[in-house]
């Protein structure tokens, strides 16, 4: 029998799943549709655009395609595809104001000097949206993480022991030691070989993608910011990254979408051999409140840590912790996630003491790790990535 619930996703702050694909102003330009007074991004097929003008273009038009590409000038070839964009729209964007500035002083600096790449986000027909995948992935994080609280205190104390062993054999650089750690921790739930797909107990929940509006997309650049002790403020540091995004409600865009939820509670009651069982049954309320006890707990140390002290650019901040504060742990229809890219390492990793990140090296030395956030600067403002609310529809 499969229990299926129709669930609604709020973006908070904003979200980024990359398609893994860099857009440069070859690909894109900013427009003031209707004649009005605030720019957007639209981002243009090339393609399109020049079998447009060959099929249904003005012979100037058609001359001037053959011209600019006679000179073989990747300069001349971006302007002339931003001149006539309109034959090759594909969606459109609004923009940070710090976006604009930025666009506006490099766009006639050369062509591979002008630090205008921007990472895509993924799309299907011009919406934007976040794959089931992702959310599912949030979800296992937190619910495993909530196994190990969960766990008897030797059995915890034995992995805790496997997993210092784990660090001293330095398998995290083959990527080995995250899932080392979760089939232990699954193993310890009565799961023999979870290797074995067919005996992962997150086998019985599917997920579906959700997609937004192709008309609610942000564009805004990224910053690496730390806190100034004295100055009680968060400083960036220089990060040449701009985004395409989700925005949410705290980027003045308030948009939602739906995914469902389907459980398949034949798959959790099958048998393993030599007597094993997965006793790991996971419903919705179990989804609810794990993910609703393992964000709300991540996002008030990293609070405490790097935003409760400081007094300019985190005002969303304070409302961002407003609203999470506003979500019972105990409620059974409303729970938390952080999805997708600069979501933070606390937050896709097991609890501290079983994390084990990649950190780069300085002078021979691992340099520590969560000493910054990559937060998204709306006009002044700092945002935290990924923050998602959702609520139970059926």
């Amino acid at each position: 029998m499969k229990e299926i619930y129709k669930i609604k996703i709020e973006p908070l702050t904003a979200v980024h799943i990359g398609s893994g694909n860099s857009l440069l102003p070859i690909d894109y330009t900013l427009v003031n549709p209707n004649n009005s007074t605030e720019k957007r991004y639209v981002k243009f097929s090339t393609d399109k655009i020049i079998n447009s003008i060959l099929e249904s273009g003005s012979a100037q038009q058609k001359q001037e395609l053959q011209n600019t590409s006679d000179l073989n000038d990747i300069n001349a070839l971006a302007k002339f595809f931003r001149k006539y964009f309109y034959f090759g729209i594909e969606y459109d964007s609004k923009i940070t104001k710090d976006f604009l500035n930025l666009y506006s002083a490099k766009i006639n600096s050369g062509f591979f000097e002008n630090s205008l790449e921007i990472n895509q986000i993924l799309h299907h027909e011009a919406k934007p949206y976040i794959p089931g995948s992702s959310i599912k992935g949030a979800v296992r994080t937190a619910i495993l993480n909530q196994a190990l609280m969960d766990l008897p205190q030797e059995s915890y104390d034995e992995l805790l022991e496997m997993a210092e062993n784990e660090k001293q054999r330095d398998l995290k650089k083959s990527g080995r030691y995250e899932k080392k750690i979760q089939n232990k921790a699954l193993l310890m739930l009565s799961v023999k070989n979870i290797d074995d797909a067919k005996l992962d107990p997150f086998r019985c929940v599917e997920i579906s993608d959700c997609e937004f509006s192709a008309r609610n997309q942000l564009v805004a650049r990224m910053e690496n910011a730390k806190i100034d002790k004295f100055k009680k403020e968060l400083c960036s540091e220089s990060m040449q990254i701009i985004a395409e995004s989700i925005p949410g409600k705290l980027a003045d865009c308030k948009t939602a979408s739906d995914f469902t939820v389907r459980i398949n509670e034949d798959l959790q009651n099958i048998e393993l051999p030599n007597g094993f069982c997965i006793n790991k049954q996971i419903d919705l309320q179990e989804i609810i409140s794990a993910c609703n006890f393992f964000f709300k707990s991540q996002f008030n140390k990293e609070y405490k840590k790097f935003y409760q002290d400081a007094y300019e650019n985190v005002d969303k901040i304070f409302e961002l912790k407003k609203i999470i504060d506003s979500i019972p742990e105990n409620s059974e229809t409303e729970f938390l996630l952080r999805v997708g890219r600069w979501s933070q390492i606390e937050y896709v990793t097991f609890e501290n003491n079983f994390r084990n990140p990649k950190t780069p090296t300085k002078k021979g030395r691992e340099m520590p790790f969560g000493t910054s956030r990559t937060v998204l600067n709306y006009d002044g403002q700092y945002l935290p990535m990924g923050w998602c609310k959702c609520t139970v529809e059926n």
